[in-house]
């Protein structure tokens, strides 16, 4: 029967999803609209992908909502020999491996950024590299499109070997000009003589697209930047663009999961910039630097929690300031390892930004998930927010990929917590009413495998354009048939309440995306890592 879930009571190496100290692929905020025809379209990374005999080279496939929600009709497969694309496939580029929209021309069609983390730049070995589409009526097209790298003029250091420049990004409109603007993760850079402590790049927007003119290169180096560059501490390994403060101007969160916190190796932290009042952008002014002993944080700090490894933003309160989700992937409970968490944090005013104020810490030993702790899960691995009920609340979703069902190790499973004036809630009256959510659900096609790694990535979008946010769910290492490892997508669509429920997600309508999905470019072949990254 079709239910609706409501609870009321990578490359071949990289896909194969050992957790490590961070996602080999991003999975950022929501989705994007390339065509302006008001309904938002997917894209959907596939770093593994073999271009033409050469192996993880990588694509992204983009798939457009419409009133059915998302359709092949004019679904697109992009790669490095794409027509009028920069640069050529090559082996282990994992073109695709971040992606992310933003309209950074200004012209009302939504663009898509790629990144390419392990790109050479002539004889440098995986600097990294950012491919830029812009939108236009018919779509996303290769007319007018950019290739970034830290060799481009007007980029502030130059490449070198392991930068893997492009392995996170987000955008958003840090100057408020009205173009967003792109940042770009570089953790494995080298910063005062520290190797992988990490760097973000910012291009920022006008209307020509994006510009290397008035860059800005951050790093714990950077003047009046809070912490200390350290090696290995893979500043900009997750990024996320929102309000904090309520100003307009977008701020910038930015991961640091391996930061050493007062002796304790790998703590994690989030370092927070904000937007300036002027044109200028981000700025150092009132910077912050959060981890779990920053006063008033839920939790403390501990060896190889990871705090930072994933961020996502939501007014979960809808106090007009966004707030901030960050997963905590290898945060122990108790004496269950690397069972994971997830501590937010609130925008509270236009002089505070984030705070402590109302903060949470969210794990599966909450007894209102339906889900108990479990080794090696690494809940908060992937999170997201949106509003998927329509209440004018965001919600937030959050994956444990290396959950089990019934046995079947590394399946994965989802969690959603609903917003409210108060906050993310879980419970009413002492009774659950988050959601679960896993492959064995009827109304959502295929069910559960081991080692699927369900929800390793999300992304929230209004793909039918209802005003209510559905999701879609990466599965990198779905296997098919005989096809192993070749990845897939699920779509939820989000419903609004009927008579004192919640609404939320449901399996009604749910589509399931593979590549040998009727009227789909391109074929299932092993090891796609097919939803490795959406945006």
């Amino acid at each position: 029967m079709n239910v609706c879930i409501l609870k009321l009571s990578v490359a071949a190496a990289i896909i194969t999803l050992s957790f490590s100290a961070s996602p080999s692929f991003a999975s950022h905020g929501r989705g994007g609209d390339f065509n302006g025809d008001g309904y938002t379209d997917l894209a959907i990374g596939a770093p593994g992908e073999s271009v033409d005999g050469v192996g993880s080279a990588g694509a992204v496939h983009v798939l457009y909502g419409s009133a059915a929600g998302l359709t092949a009709a004019g679904n697109q497969l992009w790669t490095q020999n794409s027509a009028g694309i920069q640069n050529t496939c090559e082996e282990l580029d994992n073109f695709g491996n971040a992606v992310v929209s933003g309209d950074f021309n200004g012209d009302g069609y939504d663009d898509l950024a790629i990144g390419v983390r392990r790109e050479d730049i002539g004889a440098i070995v995986d600097a990294g590299a950012v491919h830029v589409l812009y939108g236009s009526p018919s779509g996303l097209t290769s007319t007018g499109a950019q290739f970034w790298h830290e060799n481009v003029e007007g980029i502030a250091a130059k490449c070198q070997d392991q930068d893997w420049f492009g392995s996170a990004l987000a955008a958003g409109d840090f100057n408020n000009n009205g173009r967003s603007d792109l940042a770009i993760g570089v953790p494995g850079k080298l910063r005062s003589g520290f190797l992988g402590a990490g760097a973000v790049h910012v291009l920022y927007g006008h209307g020509a697209g994006l510009t290397s003119s008035g860059s800005q290169l951050w790093s714990q180096n950077t003047t009046g930047i809070l912490g200390d560059c350290a090696i290995g501490d893979h500043f900009g390994d997750a990024l996320a663009a929102g309000s904090f403060d309520g100003n307009g101007r977008d701020d910038l969160a930015i991961g640091i999961p391996q930061e050493t916190v007062a002796g304790v190796f790998s703590a994690g932290a989030v370092a927070v910039l904000y937007g300036n009042s002027t044109t200028a952008g981000l700025t150092a002014g009132g910077n912050q630097l959060w981890h779990q002993n920053s006063p008033g944080i839920i939790d403390t700090c501990e060896h190889r929690d990871s705090f930072g490894t994933e961020l996502a933003v939501g007014d979960f309160d809808r106090n007009g300031k966004a707030d901030l989700a960050i997963g905590v992937f290898s945060e122990d409970i108790g004496t269950i390892r690397d069972a994971g968490a997830v501590n937010v944090l609130y925008g509270l005013s236009a002089t505070d930004g984030l705070t402590s104020t109302g903060n949470e810490l969210w794990t599966q030993a909450d007894t209102s998930f339906e889900a108990s702790t479990q080794p090696d899960v690494s809940f908060g691995w992937s999170v997201a927010g949106g509003d998927f009920n329509g209440d004018g609340y965001d919600e937030l979703a959050i994956g444990a990929p290396g959950h089990s069902i019934s046995g079947r190790v590394g399946a994965g499973v989802l969690h959603v917590l609903f917003g409210s004036e108060d906050g993310l809630y879980s419970k009413v009256g002492g009774n659950p009413v988050s959601q679960f959510i896993f492959q064995d659900l009827d109304g959502i096609a295929d069910s559960c495998e081991t080692n699927d790694q369900f929800a390793y990535s999300l992304l929230a979008g209004d793909f039918d354009s209802d005003g209510k946010m559905d999701i879609a769910i990466g599965v990198p290492n779905e296997s098919l048939g005989m096809i192993n490892r070749t990845g897939a997508v699920h779509v939820l669509r989000g419903q609004a309440g009927v008579d004192g429920d919640r609404g939320g997600l449901t399996t009604i309508g749910s589509q399931f995306w593979n590549q040998d999905s009727p009227g789909i470019l391109d074929a299932c072949e092993d090891d796609e890592g097919y939803g490795g990254s959406l945006g």
